[in-house]
């Protein structure tokens, strides 16, 4: 009778302990739980996504460094490739077409010619062909070669910057490819320069219609949107803007329609002008721009600042009160209880010392159509403390609270405003690095977290399934007798020399049914696990009746096991009783726990192990 009292384990006990469980501790906080000394190790290249990088740090835990735009693109094999938009020499073709620069790595590629503006933009299989009418034969040059402009908002000078000087007297044209979309830019040296330019776009397999706003888009035979041109503005040396301009489809022929794109003489004639002017007209490939920062002007509440090189908050002269917007698609497989911390980086460009706190947008927005007019409103409930100067002019902004709200499915993810205390006067404004500058310069949200794997809890009622057979997602009852248990290997034994007996049992019966390479011994209950697999324990204990340290063969012995979820809290069935979600044990860790069954206490330490999560169990 003893013996078969023995070897149920996990059963012969339910009936004394239906009504109780495992006795949690109070909760310790989870990044005392943590060490804090902590450095990269290594990027995890399972959990890079087209805008975030994963590091495992040194104490187990992850760091995921997310963007504001794609920092990868996927290649035509599915192989996440580092965007690069560095311009080239790259001989290419296409019909009677020779181009010979092109960016470098995209999956918009931007294809220009080396004597005239001439360009091919492809994105998959849509193209659109262009080249500017009229224009002198040059000699192009690629980033700084090129012009030595210096205007406030615009970086005409970077890697992905290509110019072509004197196409009309007094005429440069720069063109910078950047994620999702081309620039454009006209540099009006004096006030003799055009105040109009015509471009020829092949419109063989497509056609440009005019929008409601004023600017065009372009549509192949099918009625697809797959290129929109961004609004017309341009600004002068001085920082003097106007949205005088506009776009008309002058002559629409067989294969190719003509489009001008004219400047308000009056504000080039302007005595108070200050030279050169840039104009800016940019094409955007539709469903491809995922760049998500921007700014909003007071002084000119209908305009969009997408297509600008900063960010800016506070109040000047030239814009009055502008507020940065900034937003960043969360990457998956991170659980709201695993967050122990979340920030924003910006880099510093120019300006006052910031006094700027992050707030969560309530409401949302599209970086290409967002104005002071149409701007959302936003919560001062768990804003960020004010931006602190950490490291060679980077700010960083918590804001823990709001990115477990966002995980945790409390509110949707909108966003931030970024907003400076200070928005009177015209003295309190900063310029910050937007996600069109060069990398390392780029908004980053961090967020620092526990990786708990994959498996989320899975109910079951089923009354032939117990501990082990559970936690190992393995739908069996998984008894002594099929570990081999033996009551005389057994006996005389210490709890942690039953311990170290149970789980060289345990690991034999898994290496045969799991196979060796789908389990693995951790250290433990926060040890860095592979991606894709999760955490389970295995703890004994027996009824110490005679007091002798040792376990007989009439003592009530047991072991049982335990597996966390997805969301960190753990999770176990009980012999033949139902399976059990146990609240708020994220930051438990199980080994120090007072967990009981019925008289029994597994009091051993804990014995833990990493799964691949890759069974599909019908529960």
């Amino acid at each position: 009778m003893k013996k078969v009292m023995v070897l149920l384990l996990c059963g012969m006990l339910i009936v004394i302990i239906a009504s109780s469980g495992p006795v949690f501790a109070a909760e310790n906080n989870l990044e005392e739980t943590i060490s804090s000394e902590k450095y990269r190790v290594a990027e995890v290249p399972e959990l890079r996504e087209t805008n975030a990088d994963t590091y495992l740090l040194s104490n187990g835990t992850y760091e995921c460094v997310v963007y504001a735009e794609d920092k990868y693109y996927r290649d035509e094999n599915g192989n996440l490739v580092e965007i690069n938009n560095t311009i080239v020499p790259a001989e290419f073709k296409r019909e009677t077409n020779a181009y010979s620069y092109a960016n470098t790595a995209n999956s918009t590629k931007v294809y220009f010619s080396d004597t005239q503006p001439a360009v091919l933009i492809t994105s998959g299989t849509n193209e659109l062909a262009f080249s500017l009418v009229g224009s002198k034969d040059v000699n192009v040059a690629v980033g700084a070669k090129g012009n030595s402009y210096d205007f406030k908002d615009f970086d005409l000078q970077s890697d992905n910057c290509i110019t072509y000087a004197d196409v009309f007297n007094g005429t440069d044209l720069v063109y910078s490819v950047n994620n999702g979309y081309l620039k454009e830019y006209f540099v009006l040296s004096n006030a003799s320069a055009p105040t109009e330019f015509q471009f020829q776009f092949d419109t063989k397999n497509c056609y440009i219609k005019e929008n409601d706003a004023g600017t065009l888009d372009v549509y192949n035979s099918s009625r697809d949107l797959l290129f929109e041109f961004g609004a017309l503005f341009a600004v002068d040396s001085a920082g003097n803007y106007t949205d005088a301009l506009k776009y008309e489809i002058s002559e629409v022929f067989k294969d190719t329609t003509i489009v001008s794109v004219s400047i308000d003489s009056d504000y080039l004639n302007d005595l108070g002008r200050v030279f050169p002017v840039l104009i800016d007209p940019s094409i955007m490939v539709t469903g491809d721009t995922s760049t998500y920062d921007t700014y909003v002007s007071s002084r000119y509440p209908t305009t969009n600042y997408y297509l600008y090189n900063w960010l800016h908050t506070g109040r000047d002269d030239s814009y009055y009160i502008r507020r940065t917007y900034i937003k960043f698609d969360l990457p998956s497989g991170i659980q709201s209880n695993g967050i122990t911390s979340a920030y924003i980086n910006l880099k510093y460009y120019s300006g006052s010392v910031p006094s700027i706190k992050a707030y969560r947008t309530t409401g949302s927005w599209a970086s290409s159509s967002l104005t002071w007019n149409n701007k959302p409103s936003y919560t001062t409930t768990n804003a960020s403390a004010n931006a602190a100067l950490y490291s060679d002019n980077w700010y960083r902004m918590y804001v823990t609270s709001i990115v477990k709200s966002w995980y945790a499915g409390t509110f949707s993810n909108y966003g931030f405003v970024l907003k400076d205390a200070t928005e009177s006067g015209t003295s309190q404004w900063t310029t910050f690095y937007s996600s069109d500058a060069a990398s390392p310069n780029k908004p980053e949200l961090h967020i620092n977290y526990v990786y708990y794997g994959t498996r989320p809890y899975q109910s079951t009622n089923r009354d032939d399934i117990n501990c082990m057979g559970y936690a190992l997602e393995y739908a069996s009852y998984i008894s002594g007798p099929m570990l081999n248990l033996s009551l005389n290997e057994m006996k005389g034994k210490t709890t942690a020399q039953l311990q170290t007996y149970l789980a060289e049992k345990a690991e034999s019966w898994m290496t045969t049914n799991l196979g060796a390479s789908n389990y693995g011994v951790i250290s433990n209950y926060n040890s860095d696990i592979n991606t894709g697999w999760y955490r389970i324990i295995l703890r004994v204990g027996f009824v110490d009746a005679d007091g002798d340290g040792v376990y007989d063969i009439n003592e009530i012995f047991d072991y049982h096991w335990w597996y966390q979820t997805n969301t960190g809290d753990w999770a176990d069935k009980l012999g033949s009783l139902p399976s059990q979600y146990r609240n708020n044990t994220y930051n438990v860790n199980p080994a120090n726990q007072t967990w009981q069954n019925g008289i029994l206490y597994y009091n051993s330490a804990g014995k833990f192990y990493q799964v691949n999560d890759i069974r599909t169990v019908s529960w």
